[in-house]
């Protein structure tokens, strides 16, 4: 082989080495952000365990709470009920599981919304919309008005003691001084995965501070 030989051989290695180095590389997207139409209702008797810590106007507390999912009558209708024996809990409109009224550890209303609180469905990445509502504290019946700005800011993966899900995270600003930050999961049926909430100094109780995730899910016994 004479030197022209040589030379044109290596050229010709270069060239292939340089194409295949310079070659567009595959670009493979991501899955779409879904579109979820409701909040399915986890099914009567479904236990849900949080740690839970807390200071301030939300309560000093760290440790283990549950809360189970059940049934209340409400006037003509019948709620979803997610309440503790230790702090209370909510009342929920069975067709969206917004807020219609929080009750205390007997699971006897302290407060009602009007309308319902929680965000809105269907839901998706970007949406941000504000709603005003009307909060009446009980028994007394004083009414406080309230604007929440709602945000849903992504559709992300969260891990937690109980695994790893797949949330929306909504962000719900209060015109009252709160800020919280909600990981919702639809396909898992859990309205809250995780949660991070803040209240500020001119919140009407003062600064707190809580944090909550799942630890574990119990199914609803199974009856003979």
């Amino acid at each position: 082989m004479d030197i022209r030989t040589l030379q044109f051989a290596a050229a010709a290695a270069f060239a292939i080495v340089a194409s295949a180095c310079t070659a567009p590389a595959t670009i493979v997207s991501p899955a779409p952000a879904p579109v979820a139409d409701v909040m399915p209702a986890p099914a009567a008797g479904t236990l849900l365990t949080y740690h839970r810590v807390s200071h301030g106007s939300l309560g000093e507390f760290d440790g283990k709470v549950a809360w189970t999912f059940g049934r209340y009558p409400m006037g003509s209708s019948e709620m979803v009920s997610f309440v503790s024996p230790v702090v209370g809990g909510s009342l929920h409109d069975p067709a969206s599981l917004a807020i219609v009224a929080m009750v205390d550890a007997s699971a006897q209303p302290t407060m009602s919304f009007d309308p319902p609180l929680g965000p809105r469905w269907p839901m998706k990445v970007g949406d941000t919309w504000t709603m005003k509502y009307q909060v009446t504290m009980l028994p007394s019946g004083r009414q406080v008005p309230m604007t929440i700005q709602w945000n849903v800011e992504a559709w992300e993966p969260v891990t937690v003691p109980a695994g790893r899900f797949e949330a929306y995270r909504v962000v719900s600003t209060s015109s009252l001084g709160e800020v919280e930050t909600r990981w919702v999961s639809p396909g898992a049926q859990i309205p809250t995965v995780k949660r991070h909430v803040e209240r500020v100094a001119s919140h009407p109780q003062g600064t707190g501070t809580l944090d909550a995730e799942l630890v574990s899910r119990t199914p609803p016994p199974a009856w003979p």
